[in-house]
């Protein structure tokens, strides 16, 4: 099932600079030699799906 919603340009902009913040944030707790491989597979999860994300928001 496909879920589609309208966003203004502005909402677009706000959600690529929120994510571009969140992925520098999680590039920076990746570089922590102290995370649990747990942990370091979680937090590359959701650095991949912020990056589909900022994907698409650029193509639409």
């Amino acid at each position: 099932m496909a879920y589609g919603f309208i966003l203004k340009q502005t909402d677009v902009i706000e959600l690529q600079i929120v994510i571009e913040g969140a992925l520098t944030e999680l590039d920076s707790s990746l570089s922590s030699k102290q995370l649990s491989p747990i942990i370091r597979r979680s937090l590359m999860e959701k650095q991949q799906t912020l990056m589909r994300i900022k994907e698409i928001l650029k193509t639409n």
